[in-house]
């Protein structure tokens, strides 16, 4: 897997205040993140290319899918970094759509924070099947 910090907080934030008041809204579907249930992937929905494209939208794994407010849900892990392990904000933006993908360029899902602090962290790290040494950004595990 590859780990690509292509989409930032200051990124999402962002895209949250040109929602306006649709990022607080719970029925307006443009103004919502959606997560995954048993993984830790997330994106805004109107990014999802599931929703854009009409299809059923799921995490990569094709696992199901909540959704939240925009805003509360950003609002949330700022106030709560501890959540994400070690690297906390950095963990949980990792986990967000696009931000990890696999050797073929598909966006993909881990099933805990501590896997995406995992990514990030330059120490030795465990990796399916193997260790690895990661060495910085973009990180690969092979």
């Amino acid at each position: 897997m590859i780990y690509k910090p292509i989409k930032t907080l200051q990124y999402v934030k962002k895209e949250i205040e040109l929602l306006g008041d649709k990022a607080y809204d719970e029925f307006d579907l443009e103004g919502q993140i959606c997560y995954g249930i048993y993984s830790c992937w997330w994106c805004l929905l109107k990014h999802h290319p599931g929703y854009r494209n009409g299809g059923l939208p799921c995490d990569p794994l094709g696992g199901m899918l909540l959704q939240a407010p925009a805003a509360k849900f950003i609002e949330s892990a700022e106030n709560n970094p501890e959540h994400y392990g070690e690297y906390g904000l950095e963990a949980f933006m990792a986990a967000y759509h696009g931000n990890v993908i696999t050797d073929d360029g598909k966006p993909t899902a881990l099933k805990s924070f501590k896997k995406y602090s995992g990514i990030r962290n330059p120490r030795i790290t465990y990796a399916p099947q193997r260790w690895v040494v990661l060495t910085g950004f973009p990180c690969i595990f092979r």
